[in-house]
């Protein structure tokens, strides 16, 4: 099959996955965690986890598991979190993967969480290094929202970093909201409260941008074109393929033109 049409199917996959989530809002959680810097650390060493926000897609409700929440438990200063470090994040974690055991069977939407540097597997990996036994969910429960994003819009539809680059497109506030470096050197100054604040700003975006997506009121950078995945190589690679599709396919492009024309010139 040509790239062009396997590109729309694709595209077409992507909205269904969307619509899907929406659709089984009430058992599916958006996630977002932030760590210390992967740059700064020792060979061998894991980056240590400092927040992990959750939210329940249908419901709204959010939750956050956060290592100065832990600390305050605990009776220990903001100042002193990182001479207890290993106690307190085991207590997260902990926590964490008692909710994760408690909504396995739910879908998990997330932002880029593919890998062992960042993303389900590195939380697992923490737990394990401080003795902990993790709830692995598997990887038919879990939904990459950036993947989606670039299926839909195309590769070039946000400058880096992705999601604050969104957040000035779509007239978002960008109160809070720390970009990945700025949440590692707030680690690093010990401002667990800000990454906190951060983290669960993320949650809110990615489900409005996951939203916004499906509704086709996202704005991005992407032309018109990309936007609503229509080229005309798809067309010719579709009278290639299976004519009568594609000359109804340039009718319908034909009349979307015209149309746009008429309306610019009224």
């Amino acid at each position: 099959m040509a790239s062009s049409l396997y590109q729309l199917k694709q595209r077409s996959l992507a909205k269904r996955a969307l619509e899907k989530l929406f659709d089984n809002g009430e058992t599916t959680i958006v996630i977002h965690y932030a760590c210390e810097s992967f740059f700064k650390l020792e060979d061998g060493e894991s980056p240590r986890i400092s927040c992990i926000s959750v939210k329940n897609l249908g419901s709204g409700h959010a939750t956050s598991f956060s290592i100065h929440h832990f600390a305050e438990r605990k009776g220990i200063s903001i100042s002193d979190i990182k001479s207890n470090y290993n106690e307190l994040e085991l207590d997260l974690l902990a926590d964490f993967f008692d909710f994760v055991r408690n909504n396995q069977g739910y879908t998990w939407a997330h932002w880029n969480m593919r890998n062992i540097n960042f993303g389900f597997h590195a939380i697992e990996h923490r737990y394990h290094v401080l003795g902990g036994d993790p709830v692995v969910l598997p990887d038919a429960r879990k939904v990459d929202i950036s993947d989606i994003m670039i299926k839909l819009y195309g590769v070039d539809y946000s400058p880096k970093p992705v999601l604050a680059n969104l957040c000035q497109l779509n007239d978002i506030t960008s109160e809070f909201f720390l970009e990945g470096r700025e949440e590692a050197e707030a680690f690093e100054r010990g401002e667990f409260r800000q990454i906190h604040q951060s983290n669960l700003k993320k949650v809110d975006f990615i489900s409005y941008v996951a939203e916004k997506a499906l509704t086709g009121k996202l704005k991005t950078q992407s032309s018109w074109w990309q936007a609503h995945g229509m080229h005309p190589r798809i067309i010719i690679d579709l009278i290639r393929e299976h004519w009568v599709v594609g000359f109804l396919a340039l009718v319908v492009l034909v009349f979307a033109i015209v149309r746009g024309v008429y309306f610019i010139a009224g």
